[in-house]
């Protein structure tokens, strides 16, 4: 929800300075998983690994443009 908020603010900023129509906005992941923390550890399951491993848990992310 916080991505959503974030988007629609960027894409609401964009329409008033009427910059929409000449803007792509794209929004992406930071690719899986924090690893080895003890404070928010995240989990990339079922997939192996986490960032900055070449496993698909570490490299495999969501994007939109």
């Amino acid at each position: 929800m916080l991505i959503d908020g974030a988007v629609a603010a960027v894409v609401g900023a964009l329409r008033e300075t009427r910059a929409l129509n000449r803007s792509v906005v794209v929004v992406h992941s930071d690719n899986g998983p924090q690893p080895c923390v003890s404070s928010l550890p995240g989990s990339a399951w079922p997939l192996r690994s986490c960032k900055f491993q070449s496993f698909e848990g570490g490299v495999r992310v969501p994007a939109c443009v």
